[in-house]
């Protein structure tokens, strides 16, 4: 069952750990971005109130699997999705044995996860 967290229920490193996993397809995205990833995920820890306001972490079965955070500096007008990031096994690569089956087995689609944590996210970005 889709699950929507705080980050404050989840150690340090679980952005850090969520994007090298997001982003593993491609060795150069490391490379380029780690200590950018890192510095984002001290950021959270060091700041958990706004972790919690302006972030989530989107789990299934207690697992956070991806997750979202956004700067609301710019609002009403508009916010920034600052990083967003969904484990690997969890898009939708053309590997599966069906979408009959994966709708079947999880009850949704991985392409849904992605979907309504965004979803929820723009609900708390605009309330």
């Amino acid at each position: 069952m889709l699950e929507i967290k705080r980050f404050t229920d989840f150690p340090r490193v679980t952005m850090y750990d969520i994007l090298c996993d997001a982003y593993s397809y491609d060795d150069r995205n490391k490379s380029i971005w780690d200590n950018n990833w890192k510095e984002s995920d001290d950021f959270f820890y060091d700041n958990p109130q706004i972790a919690d306001k302006y972030g989530l972490v989107t789990c299934i079965d207690g697992e956070p699997i991806g997750f979202v955070t956004w700067d609301p500096r710019n609002r009403p007008g508009y916010v920034e999705i600052e990083h967003y990031g969904i484990r690997d096994k969890y898009k939708r690569q053309g590997k599966m044995v069906s979408v009959y089956c994966d709708y079947n087995i999880y009850g949704m689609l991985r392409e849904d996860y992605a979907k309504s944590c965004i979803e929820y996210a723009l609900g708390k970005v605009f309330e």
